[in-house]
């Protein structure tokens, strides 16, 4: 049997195709927008002599209108940086992440407010805080607002100077 070199070429070129074929790219899976909730948009600071209090509203729907069941947990995440550091407009990096237990959402028509407490705060610097929202393992919201302060002593004692 003789085989042309043609044929040997031809039949190389779509076994090579064959094997190299696969599905593409591999990335991240992308959720359905169905169970993921809205992102918090209220999220706020208060300051006092320990430290810094932030809350927010229990989102109350997901990102195709639909009620939202429960909130598994929040994740708050904080960059900590050097005041004499901060560069306004600069990418930052939020190296610290804490989760804060979520719940069942009230009835239709109340809100629920979270709150997160965090002491220890460092003179001279700016923290910058955002949270998300998760309704479950692979389902969580975009980042909310961000809020930042820097913490200084003032004239009355260790009391944090906000902008």
């Amino acid at each position: 049997m003789v085989i042309s070199c043609r044929s040997l070429t031809a039949v190389t070129i779509m076994l090579t195709l064959v094997l190299m074929s696969g599905c593409g790219r591999k990335t991240a899976l992308i959720p359905p927008q169905k169970f993921v909730p809205v992102a918090i948009s209220d999220l706020r600071y208060f300051v006092d002599e320990s430290g810094v209090s932030l809350e927010w509203t229990f989102p109350e729907k997901m990102e195709n209108g639909d009620e939202l069941p429960a909130i598994e947990s929040f994740e708050v995440l904080r960059a900590e940086i050097l005041q004499e550091d901060y560069c306004e407009g600069c990418p930052v990096q939020f190296n610290k992440q804490v989760s804060v237990e979520g719940g069942p959402l009230p009835v239709t028509g109340e809100s629920k407010t979270a709150v997160y407490k965090e002491t220890g705060l460092q003179d001279g610097y700016r923290y910058l805080y955002k949270v998300r929202s998760r309704a479950g393992l692979w389902y969580a919201s975009g980042d909310s607002n961000i809020i930042s302060f820097i913490w200084e002593p003032s004239p009355k004692g260790n009391l944090p100077v906000t902008e």
